[in-house]
């Protein structure tokens, strides 16, 4: 055998150690990230049966994790997996089980899972406020008829998958977050008896009917019953209404009496009695803004800004007053055409910017334009309209706040440092 038939039989057979050493790693690999991937969601089951207790051992004539074959928990109870031998969970559905605890946080290792359902349990305490960390790619999440309570979590609104959603028959409450009528993709929704309170979400591609919020006696907006604003809270129109009748007729009884009691003593030349009487009419709280007295809690119930009240919040000029310092200049970042543009922190904690509009009838189409348009549009390159305020003649918008200026800023700016971060995102 000649040197190079030496020199080559060499190097193929150095070619083949390789090959064969690279095809070993490769395959190692790939069984490493799958049993990895095959112990999160054992780990997964194995920890939602250690933290539900149940009575009626739904769970533990089939959830029996001694046997280590691939693909053994798609055998389990209510469990669905991608594939029949592949450890790797699709769905979760364990309805009428009797299943009794809280919900369960380890669910968050079954990294695959689309659908949930946990119904017609004796599950309580809340949903967790981080749930869209825990489930964030679901479909469908069904945790109706149980003993939730508290508020639905904020976070549901980052569960953008979602197609289907079902909560009714719990004790929850407090206010549906807005944020959930930017689901896209919903098509199922019921939140019926609760003890949900204030407006019902604006949804961008569907409408629910009433039957989806029923029995929730505090929930309004379309398409029950309409809202009255108080301020920067939603109520039932029947609920306000009732409590204004109390309020006129206790406020008839005592002016009444305290008239009398004032004209008899004014009759009788008491001194001082014109003083007094003068000081019972202004006991009416009011605040002083821009040299104008505003009651505390003023409604503007015009058809006008109720019809605007379906594309966002109305909001109270007395709050956006206080939130900026009643309009002070150490507020204002803005001044333009339409008006003056000012930073303010607000009662539930958002940092907002409010457009406070020049005086103007003139601009009051420039302002109704304004929120039919922006507050139909949800994009993420759109500056989002929060709320509005509509009350005698000041007319305000309140926009989310943008931290880093608008565009004119940035394309304008005399700072190199502020070119050079633009110049460096293309």
């Amino acid at each position: 055998m000649d040197s190079k038939t030496k020199n080559f039989t060499h190097k193929m057979f150095t070619f083949n150690i390789l090959h064969l050493v690279l095809l070993f790693f490769v395959v190692l690999c790939n069984s490493s990230l799958r049993c990895n991937a095959v112990g999160s969601d054992i780990d997964c089951l194995r920890s939602i049966k250690e933290s539900l207790a149940d009575p009626l051992g739904s769970l533990a004539s089939t959830w029996k994790f001694d046997n280590l074959t691939e693909g053994f928990i798609c055998e389990f109870a209510g469990i669905q997996c991608w594939h029949p031998d592949e450890s790797r969970v699709l769905s979760i559905s364990l309805p009428d089980m009797g299943l009794i605890g809280e919900f369960p946080r380890g669910i968050r290792n079954c990294t695959s899972l689309t659908s949930l359902g946990l119904s017609n349990n004796k599950l309580y305490g809340t949903i967790p406020s981080d749930i869209s960390n825990l489930i964030g790619d679901v479909v469908t999440l069904d945790l109706s008829s149980n003993e939730f309570s508290g508020a639905i979590p904020v976070s549901l609104a980052n569960c953008t998958f979602l197609t289907k959603l079902k909560l009714e028959n719990n004790t929850l409450e407090g206010q549906l977050p807005p944020g959930i009528g930017l689901l896209g993709r919903l098509k199922t929704f019921n939140v019926a008896n609760n003890m949900l309170t204030g407006p019902v979400p604006r949804f961008i591609n569907v409408n629910f009917p009433a039957e989806s919020y029923a029995n929730n006696a505090g929930l309004c907006g379309e398409p029950l019953e309409p809202c009255v604003a108080v301020g920067n809270h939603h109520f039932l129109f029947k609920t306000v209404l009732s409590r204004r009748v109390l309020f006129v007729c206790g406020f008839v009884t005592g002016w009444s009496l305290s008239a009398l009691v004032g004209i008899y003593l004014f009759f009788l030349g008491l001194p001082g009695v014109k003083n007094i009487l003068l000081l019972i009419k202004n006991r009416t709280k009011e605040m002083v803004i821009d040299g104008n007295e505003w009651p505390l809690e003023e409604v503007n119930n015009h058809p006008k800004n109720l019809n605007l009240e379906m594309f966002v919040t109305r909001m109270s000029f007395v709050e956006l007053s206080k939130a900026t310092s009643n309009f002070g200049q150490d507020n204002e970042i803005g001044n333009g055409m339409l008006g003056k543009v000012y930073k303010a922190l607000v009662s539930n904690g958002w940092t907002v910017a409010i457009k406070r509009f020049h005086v103007s009838e003139d601009l009051e189409e420039e302002f109704v334009s304004e929120i039919k348009t922006l507050g139909r549009l949800r994009h993420p390159n759109l500056l989002p309209l929060i709320g509005f305020c509509s009350e005698r003649n000041e007319r305000l918008l309140v926009y989310k706040y943008m931290s880093n200026g608008n565009l004119y800023e940035w394309l304008h700016s005399t700072d190199d440092n502020a070119r050079l971060g633009l110049s460096s995102k293309g």
